[in-house]
């Protein structure tokens, strides 16, 4: 990388953002739905962002196992421990 660069995570975080999950290299459409969905719903019913991704890519692995390398496409850069709030007003 060229001096004054950044990754898309880095960016994210630069500017303040907690957490940021992404994919490090193309995954299949079936399966990024799958471990969005289930992450998701994970993290609205008050897991961590860590938590979340890491029982989605559980769930992920337990269907397709090595066949399907989805689950371990997503990784979390910041913080494991940061949540999700919802401001219902």
């Amino acid at each position: 990388l060229q001096s004054g660069t950044t990754s898309l995570a880095g960016s994210f975080l630069n500017a303040g953002v907690t957490s940021y999950v992404g994919a490090l290299w193309p995954v299949s459409d079936q399966g990024s739905a799958m471990v969005a969905s289930d992450f998701y719903r994970l993290v609205l019913h008050g897991n961590t962002i860590g938590e979340a991704l890491r029982k989605a890519r559980l769930t992920s692995f337990g269907k397709w196992g090595y066949h399907d390398h989805v689950w371990s496409s997503f990784i979390l850069f910041g913080d494991p421990q940061s949540r999700l709030f919802i401001n219902n007003d």
